[in-house]
């Protein structure tokens, strides 16, 4: 990891309300399979169509990596009606 570096990513996070919306079947993604290493999955055939995290997890794989969350975006996928883009965006830079 530079010191000066920036990385834009993508996610689909499962935060509280994702998890509410996905419940309440507004969300385009059923993301309900939990694999082994904790990731969330819509299809087990296919994980890698559509791999979700629960927030924390996502925040501690960020932090194990020396990296932070500089700029969190909220996506649409989950049914959402404010939203920057579909997926949600993170902004990660160097602790």
């Amino acid at each position: 990891v530079r010191s000066d570096g920036r990385c834009f990513a993508t996610f689909f996070i499962i935060d509280e309300e994702a998890g509410h919306l996905i419940e309440a079947g507004r969300s385009s993604l059923a993301l309900s399979h939990r694999l082994p290493d904790g990731c969330i999955v819509e299809n087990t055939d296919v994980p890698e169509n559509a791999v979700g995290y629960r927030e924390k997890d996502l925040r501690t794989m960020v932090e194990t990596a020396g990296m932070r969350i500089a700029q969190f975006h909220r996506g649409q996928w989950p049914g959402r009606t404010k939203f920057l883009t579909y997926q949600d965006v993170c902004l990660l830079e160097p602790v």
